[in-house]
Protein backbone atom coordinates (compact mmCIF):
# COMPACT_ATOMS: atom_id res chain seq x y z
CA UNK A 1 0.00 0.00 0.00
CA UNK A 2 2.95 2.16 1.12
CA UNK A 3 4.26 1.79 -2.15
CA UNK A 4 1.24 2.29 -4.10
CA UNK A 5 0.95 5.39 -2.60
CA UNK A 6 4.50 6.61 -3.40
CA UNK A 7 3.93 5.56 -7.30
CA UNK A 8 0.56 8.00 -7.52
CA UNK A 9 2.93 10.52 -5.29
CA UNK A 10 5.34 10.50 -8.05
CA UNK A 11 2.26 10.30 -11.00
CA UNK A 12 0.82 13.73 -9.28
CA UNK A 13 3.90 15.64 -9.29
CA UNK A 14 4.71 14.50 -12.77
CA UNK A 15 1.26 15.73 -13.92
CA UNK A 16 1.76 18.62 -12.00
CA UNK A 17 5.11 19.67 -13.63
CA UNK A 18 3.39 19.16 -17.16
CA UNK A 19 1.41 22.03 -16.16
CA UNK A 20 2.09 25.68 -17.33
CA UNK A 21 -0.24 27.94 -14.64
CA UNK A 22 -0.92 31.22 -16.93
CA UNK A 23 -1.62 33.33 -13.64
CA UNK A 24 0.37 33.61 -10.46
CA UNK A 25 -0.43 36.03 -7.51
CA UNK A 26 2.29 38.12 -9.33
CA UNK A 27 0.44 38.57 -11.77
CA UNK A 28 -2.65 38.82 -10.49
CA UNK A 29 -1.86 41.98 -8.04
CA UNK A 30 -0.63 43.24 -11.35
CA UNK A 31 -3.88 42.51 -13.24
CA UNK A 32 -6.07 44.31 -10.46
CA UNK A 33 -3.42 47.25 -10.40
CA UNK A 34 -3.46 47.90 -13.98
CA UNK A 35 -7.47 48.17 -14.19
CA UNK A 36 -9.07 51.63 -15.18
CA UNK A 37 -10.15 53.25 -11.57
CA UNK A 38 -13.87 52.50 -12.71
CA UNK A 39 -13.14 48.70 -13.05
CA UNK A 40 -11.39 48.80 -9.83
CA UNK A 41 -14.49 50.23 -7.60
CA UNK A 42 -16.58 47.75 -9.55
CA UNK A 43 -14.13 44.91 -7.64
CA UNK A 44 -14.75 46.81 -4.04
CA UNK A 45 -18.39 47.16 -4.71
CA UNK A 46 -18.78 43.48 -5.90
CA UNK A 47 -16.16 41.83 -2.69
CA UNK A 48 -16.73 44.28 -0.04
CA UNK A 49 -20.53 44.82 -1.27
CA UNK A 50 -20.35 48.46 -0.50
CA UNK A 51 -23.00 51.18 -2.26
CA UNK A 52 -20.90 53.43 -4.83
CA UNK A 53 -22.29 57.06 -6.07
CA UNK A 54 -22.41 57.64 -9.33
CA UNK A 55 -23.65 60.64 -11.24
CA UNK A 56 -25.33 58.47 -14.09
CA UNK A 57 -26.42 54.90 -12.29
CA UNK A 58 -28.05 53.68 -15.56
CA UNK A 59 -24.77 53.72 -16.91
CA UNK A 60 -23.12 50.02 -16.27
CA UNK A 61 -20.11 51.02 -17.68
CA UNK A 62 -19.28 54.11 -15.16
CA UNK A 63 -19.52 51.34 -11.94
CA UNK A 64 -21.36 48.96 -10.30
CA UNK A 65 -24.06 51.00 -9.03
CA UNK A 66 -27.37 49.88 -8.56
CA UNK A 67 -29.56 50.68 -11.88
CA UNK A 68 -32.51 51.82 -11.73
CA UNK A 69 -35.20 49.69 -13.45
CA UNK A 70 -37.43 51.80 -14.39
CA UNK A 71 -40.53 50.20 -16.86
CA UNK A 72 -39.58 52.31 -19.75
CA UNK A 73 -35.55 50.81 -19.17
CA UNK A 74 -36.68 47.30 -18.47
CA UNK A 75 -39.22 47.15 -21.71
CA UNK A 76 -36.17 48.72 -23.92
CA UNK A 77 -33.15 46.59 -22.60
CA UNK A 78 -35.60 43.30 -23.28
CA UNK A 79 -35.95 44.49 -26.49
CA UNK A 80 -32.32 44.85 -27.02
CA UNK A 81 -31.95 41.73 -25.87
CA UNK A 82 -34.02 39.81 -28.21
CA UNK A 83 -32.82 41.54 -31.10
CA UNK A 84 -29.24 40.35 -30.06
CA UNK A 85 -30.42 36.72 -29.97
CA UNK A 86 -31.70 36.77 -33.31
CA UNK A 87 -28.39 37.92 -34.50
CA UNK A 88 -26.72 35.51 -33.05
CA UNK A 89 -26.15 32.17 -35.80
CA UNK A 90 -25.67 29.55 -33.19
CA UNK A 91 -28.94 28.86 -31.17
CA UNK A 92 -30.29 25.43 -31.69
CA UNK A 93 -31.29 25.19 -27.80
CA UNK A 94 -33.07 28.64 -27.36
CA UNK A 95 -34.99 28.33 -30.50
CA UNK A 96 -36.39 24.38 -30.02
CA UNK A 97 -37.71 25.74 -26.22
CA UNK A 98 -39.45 28.78 -27.94
CA UNK A 99 -40.78 26.01 -30.18
CA UNK A 100 -41.79 24.33 -27.11
CA UNK A 101 -42.66 26.21 -24.26
CA UNK A 102 -42.37 29.53 -25.51
CA UNK A 103 -44.36 31.02 -22.78
CA UNK A 104 -41.14 30.21 -20.03
CA UNK A 105 -38.38 30.50 -22.20
CA UNK A 106 -38.94 33.47 -23.92
CA UNK A 107 -41.03 35.02 -20.71
CA UNK A 108 -39.87 38.96 -19.53
CA UNK A 109 -39.41 37.14 -16.45
CA UNK A 110 -36.67 34.74 -17.64
CA UNK A 111 -35.17 37.84 -20.05
CA UNK A 112 -35.14 39.94 -17.40
CA UNK A 113 -32.47 37.60 -15.14
CA UNK A 114 -29.94 37.10 -17.67
CA UNK A 115 -29.96 40.98 -17.82
CA UNK A 116 -29.77 41.40 -14.58
CA UNK A 117 -26.86 38.79 -14.51
CA UNK A 118 -24.74 40.95 -17.12
CA UNK A 119 -25.71 44.36 -15.97
CA UNK A 120 -27.94 44.99 -18.89
CA UNK A 121 -25.55 44.24 -20.91
CA UNK A 122 -27.85 42.91 -23.72
CA UNK A 123 -24.89 41.32 -26.50
CA UNK A 124 -23.48 39.79 -23.28
CA UNK A 125 -26.76 38.71 -21.99
CA UNK A 126 -28.28 36.93 -25.40
CA UNK A 127 -24.74 35.19 -25.14
CA UNK A 128 -25.42 34.07 -22.06
CA UNK A 129 -29.36 33.17 -22.62
CA UNK A 130 -28.29 31.16 -25.97
CA UNK A 131 -25.21 28.85 -23.41
CA UNK A 132 -27.42 28.76 -20.45
CA UNK A 133 -30.03 26.25 -22.89
CA UNK A 134 -27.49 24.73 -24.93
CA UNK A 135 -25.80 23.40 -21.64
CA UNK A 136 -29.45 23.07 -19.93
CA UNK A 137 -30.09 20.52 -22.85
CA UNK A 138 -27.04 18.70 -22.48
CA UNK A 139 -27.10 18.21 -18.21
CA UNK A 140 -30.66 17.63 -18.16
CA UNK A 141 -31.56 16.39 -21.38
CA UNK A 142 -34.26 17.74 -23.83
CA UNK A 143 -37.30 18.01 -21.31
CA UNK A 144 -35.73 20.64 -19.56
CA UNK A 145 -37.75 23.59 -20.70
CA UNK A 146 -39.51 24.43 -17.79
CA UNK A 147 -38.21 26.43 -14.62
CA UNK A 148 -35.47 24.32 -13.20
CA UNK A 149 -35.96 22.72 -9.09
CA UNK A 150 -34.56 20.11 -7.72
CA UNK A 151 -37.00 17.77 -8.78
CA UNK A 152 -35.12 18.03 -12.52
CA UNK A 153 -31.90 16.11 -10.96
CA UNK A 154 -31.36 12.49 -12.14
CA UNK A 155 -31.67 9.42 -9.83
CA UNK A 156 -27.77 9.28 -10.35
CA UNK A 157 -27.83 12.70 -8.67
CA UNK A 158 -29.46 11.06 -5.67
CA UNK A 159 -25.93 10.61 -3.52
CA UNK A 160 -24.37 14.37 -4.29
CA UNK A 161 -27.91 16.07 -3.36
CA UNK A 162 -28.10 14.38 -0.31
CA UNK A 163 -24.35 15.15 0.89
CA UNK A 164 -24.91 18.30 -0.15
CA UNK A 165 -21.48 19.14 -1.39
CA UNK A 166 -22.92 22.38 -2.81
CA UNK A 167 -25.76 24.07 -0.14
CA UNK A 168 -27.67 27.35 -0.53
CA UNK A 169 -27.18 28.58 2.38
CA UNK A 170 -30.38 30.34 4.06
CA UNK A 171 -29.28 34.09 4.93
CA UNK A 172 -27.98 36.36 2.42
CA UNK A 173 -25.40 38.81 3.29
CA UNK A 174 -25.35 42.26 4.44
CA UNK A 175 -25.91 43.57 0.66
CA UNK A 176 -28.62 40.75 0.13
CA UNK A 177 -26.72 38.74 -2.09
CA UNK A 178 -26.93 34.78 -2.18
CA UNK A 179 -24.31 32.75 0.07
CA UNK A 180 -22.91 29.32 -1.38
CA UNK A 181 -21.29 27.44 0.11
CA UNK A 182 -19.15 24.34 -1.37
CA UNK A 183 -17.50 21.55 0.86
CA UNK A 184 -15.34 19.63 -1.32
CA UNK A 185 -15.14 16.61 1.53
CA UNK A 186 -18.96 16.30 1.17
CA UNK A 187 -18.92 15.91 -3.11
CA UNK A 188 -19.80 13.17 -4.55
CA UNK A 189 -15.99 11.49 -5.20
CA UNK A 190 -17.65 7.45 -5.81
CA UNK A 191 -15.23 6.36 -8.12
CA UNK A 192 -17.71 4.10 -9.92
CA UNK A 193 -20.34 6.75 -10.73
CA UNK A 194 -18.54 8.19 -13.89
CA UNK A 195 -21.16 11.00 -14.42
CA UNK A 196 -19.95 12.78 -10.96
CA UNK A 197 -19.11 15.81 -12.53
CA UNK A 198 -22.12 16.37 -14.31
CA UNK A 199 -23.91 15.63 -10.66
CA UNK A 200 -22.19 18.25 -8.99
CA UNK A 201 -23.13 20.54 -11.84
CA UNK A 202 -26.31 19.37 -12.02
CA UNK A 203 -26.38 20.00 -8.23
CA UNK A 204 -25.00 23.78 -8.77
CA UNK A 205 -27.58 24.42 -10.94
CA UNK A 206 -30.81 23.61 -9.21
CA UNK A 207 -29.19 25.67 -5.92
CA UNK A 208 -28.88 28.73 -8.42
CA UNK A 209 -32.10 28.53 -9.33
CA UNK A 210 -33.85 27.72 -5.96
CA UNK A 211 -32.62 31.70 -5.08
CA UNK A 212 -32.92 33.12 -8.26
CA UNK A 213 -36.52 31.90 -8.32
CA UNK A 214 -37.76 32.34 -4.80
CA UNK A 215 -40.82 34.40 -4.58
CA UNK A 216 -39.67 36.68 -1.66
CA UNK A 217 -35.56 37.13 -2.11
CA UNK A 218 -35.21 35.76 -6.05
CA UNK A 219 -35.44 39.33 -7.61
CA UNK A 220 -33.38 40.99 -4.74
CA UNK A 221 -30.34 38.40 -5.55
CA UNK A 222 -30.95 38.55 -9.24
CA UNK A 223 -29.90 42.55 -8.83
CA UNK A 224 -27.08 41.90 -5.70
CA UNK A 225 -25.18 38.36 -6.77
CA UNK A 226 -24.14 35.24 -5.11
CA UNK A 227 -21.04 34.53 -2.99
CA UNK A 228 -19.20 31.57 -3.23
CA UNK A 229 -17.25 30.05 -0.28
CA UNK A 230 -15.10 26.95 -0.43
CA UNK A 231 -13.88 24.78 1.83
CA UNK A 232 -11.51 21.54 0.88
CA UNK A 233 -11.85 19.59 3.89
CA UNK A 234 -9.68 16.34 2.12
CA UNK A 235 -6.89 14.26 3.41
CA UNK A 236 -3.51 14.82 1.05
CA UNK A 237 -4.47 11.31 0.19
CA UNK A 238 -7.44 12.30 -1.34
CA UNK A 239 -6.42 15.31 -3.13
CA UNK A 240 -3.96 12.61 -4.71
CA UNK A 241 -6.92 10.94 -5.98
CA UNK A 242 -9.54 13.70 -6.69
CA UNK A 243 -7.28 16.44 -8.00
CA UNK A 244 -7.86 15.76 -11.92
CA UNK A 245 -11.54 15.87 -11.22
CA UNK A 246 -11.66 18.66 -9.10
CA UNK A 247 -9.70 20.75 -12.05
CA UNK A 248 -12.54 19.62 -14.46
CA UNK A 249 -15.43 20.55 -11.93
CA UNK A 250 -14.11 23.89 -11.23
CA UNK A 251 -13.42 24.68 -14.77
CA UNK A 252 -16.81 23.88 -15.44
CA UNK A 253 -18.71 25.13 -12.75
CA UNK A 254 -16.81 29.02 -13.27
CA UNK A 255 -17.72 28.68 -16.63
CA UNK A 256 -21.25 28.03 -15.82
CA UNK A 257 -21.68 30.36 -13.45
CA UNK A 258 -19.27 33.03 -15.27
CA UNK A 259 -20.99 32.13 -18.87
CA UNK A 260 -24.49 30.65 -18.68
CA UNK A 261 -26.72 30.72 -15.52
CA UNK A 262 -28.68 33.49 -15.31
CA UNK A 263 -27.19 34.89 -11.69
CA UNK A 264 -23.88 37.14 -11.16
CA UNK A 265 -21.09 35.88 -9.28
CA UNK A 266 -19.54 38.65 -7.26
CA UNK A 267 -17.36 37.22 -5.05
CA UNK A 268 -15.40 34.08 -3.90
CA UNK A 269 -14.15 33.20 -0.77
CA UNK A 270 -11.20 30.45 -0.54
CA UNK A 271 -11.08 28.43 3.14
CA UNK A 272 -8.06 27.07 4.47
CA UNK A 273 -6.24 26.99 0.66
CA UNK A 274 -2.89 26.28 2.37
CA UNK A 275 -4.28 22.45 2.51
CA UNK A 276 -3.03 22.32 -1.11
CA UNK A 277 -0.18 24.54 -0.87
CA UNK A 278 0.84 21.87 1.68
CA UNK A 279 0.71 19.18 0.02
CA UNK A 280 3.03 20.71 -2.84
CA UNK A 281 5.22 21.64 -0.32
CA UNK A 282 5.80 18.37 0.95
CA UNK A 283 5.40 16.21 -2.07
CA UNK A 284 5.39 17.80 -5.87
CA UNK A 285 8.86 18.08 -6.83
CA UNK A 286 8.06 21.42 -9.21
CA UNK A 287 7.25 23.95 -6.15
CA UNK A 288 9.20 27.07 -6.64
CA UNK A 289 8.69 30.49 -5.00
CA UNK A 290 6.02 30.83 -6.75
CA UNK A 291 3.30 29.28 -4.01
CA UNK A 292 0.85 27.75 -5.42
CA UNK A 293 -1.98 28.20 -3.03
CA UNK A 294 -5.17 28.63 -4.81
CA UNK A 295 -3.71 27.19 -8.29
CA UNK A 296 -7.01 25.87 -9.27
CA UNK A 297 -8.71 28.95 -9.04
CA UNK A 298 -6.59 31.39 -10.14
CA UNK A 299 -5.86 28.93 -13.50
CA UNK A 300 -8.94 26.99 -14.06
CA UNK A 301 -10.73 27.52 -17.83
CA UNK A 302 -13.69 29.38 -16.18
CA UNK A 303 -11.75 31.88 -13.81
CA UNK A 304 -10.78 34.82 -16.05
CA UNK A 305 -9.51 38.27 -14.90
CA UNK A 306 -13.17 39.20 -13.04
CA UNK A 307 -13.22 36.35 -10.90
CA UNK A 308 -9.62 36.12 -10.03
CA UNK A 309 -10.12 39.69 -8.96
CA UNK A 310 -13.06 38.96 -6.97
CA UNK A 311 -11.17 35.72 -5.42
CA UNK A 312 -10.18 36.52 -1.66
CA UNK A 313 -8.22 33.13 0.28
CA UNK A 314 -8.56 33.27 3.88
CA UNK A 315 -5.62 32.40 5.50
CA UNK A 316 -5.71 33.16 9.20
CA UNK A 317 -7.38 31.34 12.13
CA UNK A 318 -10.89 30.36 11.88
CA UNK A 319 -12.04 33.05 14.81
CA UNK A 320 -9.57 35.74 12.67
CA UNK A 321 -11.09 34.52 9.60
CA UNK A 322 -14.90 35.64 10.36
CA UNK A 323 -13.44 38.66 11.97
CA UNK A 324 -11.97 39.76 8.56
CA UNK A 325 -15.49 38.66 6.93
CA UNK A 326 -17.83 41.27 8.40
CA UNK A 327 -15.64 43.70 6.23
CA UNK A 328 -17.10 41.89 3.31
CA UNK A 329 -20.72 42.16 4.82
CA UNK A 330 -20.90 38.70 6.07
CA UNK A 331 -21.52 38.23 9.37
CA UNK A 332 -20.61 35.28 11.31
CA UNK A 333 -24.31 34.10 11.89
CA UNK A 334 -24.20 33.35 8.10
CA UNK A 335 -21.23 30.92 8.40
CA UNK A 336 -21.92 27.39 9.04
CA UNK A 337 -20.94 26.27 12.00
CA UNK A 338 -17.82 23.91 9.91
CA UNK A 339 -16.41 27.68 8.92
CA UNK A 340 -16.67 28.51 12.73
CA UNK A 341 -19.67 30.71 12.06
CA UNK A 342 -22.47 29.98 14.35
CA UNK A 343 -24.60 29.10 11.79
CA UNK A 344 -26.61 26.00 13.25
CA UNK A 345 -27.77 24.61 9.46
CA UNK A 346 -29.90 21.14 8.91
CA UNK A 347 -29.03 20.91 5.36
CA UNK A 348 -30.73 17.57 5.68
CA UNK A 349 -34.49 19.29 7.09
CA UNK A 350 -33.39 22.15 4.62
CA UNK A 351 -33.54 19.87 1.69
CA UNK A 352 -36.64 18.24 2.57
CA UNK A 353 -38.32 21.28 2.90
CA UNK A 354 -37.46 22.44 -0.71
CA UNK A 355 -38.01 18.98 -2.22
CA UNK A 356 -41.97 19.39 -0.54
CA UNK A 357 -42.21 22.85 -1.87
CA UNK A 358 -40.77 22.03 -5.10
CA UNK A 359 -43.33 18.98 -5.17
CA UNK A 360 -46.22 21.35 -4.58
CA UNK A 361 -45.77 24.14 -6.92
CA UNK A 362 -45.39 21.18 -9.52
CA UNK A 363 -48.84 19.87 -8.77
CA UNK A 364 -50.18 23.40 -8.63
CA UNK A 365 -48.86 24.12 -11.89
CA UNK A 366 -49.89 20.97 -13.52
CA UNK A 367 -53.84 21.42 -12.07
CA UNK A 368 -53.49 25.16 -13.47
Amino acid sequence: QQQQQQQQQQQFSQWFQELKPDVGFEQLNKEYSELPPTEKLKVARDVYGQDVTLQNNNDPTQANAEIAETPAFVSHKISRLVEEVELLEEKEAYETGMFINPQYVGSSKLLLSFLRADRFNEYAAAKRMVEYWERKVDLFGTNTFHKLTFLDLLMEDRVALEQGGIQLLPHVDAAGRILIFSHRKLHDLRPEHPNRRKSMQRLLWCAIHAAIDDEDMGEGIQKAGAVGFLLNGLSNQDIILTTRSTMQLANCCFSDLMTALPIRLVALHHFQPEVFARYFLLNATCTTSYLRTGYFLLNATGTTSYLRTRLVLHHSSPEQTLQNLVEYGIDRSMIPEVLGGDLDFDYSEWLQDKLVECAEDYYATSDS
